[in-house]
Parts: C-alpha cells; sequence; structure tokens
C-alpha cells in the first residue's frame, strides 16, 4: 500500500514526566498523517473546560468533538485538540481526562492526566482505552480542570523539527518512524510525538503518541 505525509507537528512537553502510550493493532488500507506540533476547549454543552480564570485570559477552547476511533483488537483511541486562544499567557498545566457517556450518566473515565498548552496554538491529547464497552448511544467528553495561567514575556521555548517521517506496515499492525531535531540551544526535557492515521478518504480510524526525550540542543533522536 502507499501512505502519504500529510502535515506534521512537534508536541512538546517539558518539565513534566510523561509515559509512552502505546497503540493497537490493526489491518486496515490506510494514509498517514503524523501530528507533530509544539506542545503544548468554547466550553462544551456537558461543561468539560474549566470556566473559571484570570481577568482578561479567556479560556481554553476544544477544536470540535472528541474522535472515538476503535481497532480490530478491541482497543479504542480517543483524540482531542485543545486550543489557548491567549496570545500572551502559558497554560503551564492543566488537568484533563475522558469520560464515556449514556443517557447522561458517566459509565467510565480514563486516568486524569496533566499538560500545557503554548499561546495561541492547539495540543492534541491521545489516550487509549480497552475493555470498555459502547453501545450507539454512548458519547465521549473531554474534561479540562485545574488550569495554571503563567504570562510569557520570558519564556524561552526549544527549537524542534521533523525529520524523515516514514509510515510501514506488517503482520502486527501500522509504525510511524522518523527524527526530531532539537536546533536550538534550549533542552526539551521530553517530547511527545502524535501520529493520526487515517483512511482514503480522510477519516481518521487510529490515533497513537510515543514519547522521546530528554533531547539537548543541537541534537537528534529517533522515534517509533
Amino acid at each position: 500500500e502507499k501512505y502519504s505525509i500529510a502535515r506534521y507537528f512537534i508536541l512538546v512537553f517539558m518539565n513534566r514526566t510523561a509515559k509512552q502510550i502505546g497503540y493497537g493493532a490493526f489491518y486496515l488500507a490506510l494514509i498517514a498523517l503524523i501530528l507533530l506540533g509544539v506542545f503544548s476547549p468554547e466550553v462544551p454543552s456537558r461543561g468539560g473546560l474549566q470556566t473559571s480564570l484570570p481577568l482578561g485570559l479567556r479560556p481554553l477552547e476544544m477544536r470540535g468533538e472528541v474522535t472515538v476511533m476503535p481497532a480490530a483488537d478491541g482497543s479504542i483511541s480517543l483524540l482531542a485538540q485543545v486550543r489557548n486562544p491567549n496570545a500572551e499567557h502559558l497554560a503551564s498545566s492543566f488537568s484533563y481526562s475522558f469520560r464515556f457517556m449514556e443517557n447522561g450518566a458517566v459509565r467510565a473515565t480514563t486516568p486524569e492526566r496533566t499538560w500545557f498548552v503554548y499561546p495561541s496554538e492547539t495540543s492534541a491529547l491521545v489516550e487509549i482505552v480497552s475493555g470498555v464497552a459502547r453501545t450507539e448511544h454512548t458519547e465521549v467528553a473531554l474534561t479540562v480542570t485545574d488550569v495554571v495561567w503563567e504570562p510569557t514575556r520570558f519564556l524561552v521555548r526549544p527549537a524542534l523539527t521533523l525529520r524523515g517521517a516514514e509510515t510501514s506496515v506488517d503482520e502486527k499492525g501500522v509504525f510511524v518512524t522518523g527524527e526530531v531535531v532539537n536546533t536550538g540551544s534550549v533542552a526539551a526535557s521530553s517530547i511527545r510525538v502524535v501520529a493520526v492515521l487515517k483512511d482514503a478518504l480522510g477519516y481518521p480510524v487510529f490515533a497513537a503518541s510515543s514519547i522521546i526525550g530528554p533531547l539537548g540542543g543541537d541534537s537528534t533522536e529517533r522515534f517509533t
């Protein structure tokens, strides 16, 4: 099968511990869309995002709905995108989790994790779950709380780029490999790479993430 890379972002997780999330195997013909973007919801009707914040700041915005992608092995990949609409403030930390809801009742909740998002940028949040039963009435919502805001006038960021990303398939599933290059002098303590695989019609069918780092200035590290 022929694969193409649609676009890239680099997700950088600085000064926080992160755990690599594995992904389920599946056997579909896919066009790979790799999301690698710098680290990094208006409030949804189900009240998922924290609304209290300092005067003059806008709350985090969720970009679209949570994308729910079941795999052949029974695992489910959840993908959400959260944007920071403030140009001069960093959301240096926030807690988030995904909720499986049915008829207004919460049936399951993923572990609470922490993240952050740079000013005027969007961060992709990925979670892989197993053993959660779904029906046609099941909805998945993102909950964001405990947002910490910091001004960015003294913020210095790593300069990260993606190089040589490739997608391959074998009997175990789909693999994305490549390199992250730190072209600046500021080290990145941890880097998250997110891959979103799409079918020939452009519909996302699975997402996964991998953690690499720390990555010092003027250095390179491979990811899978």
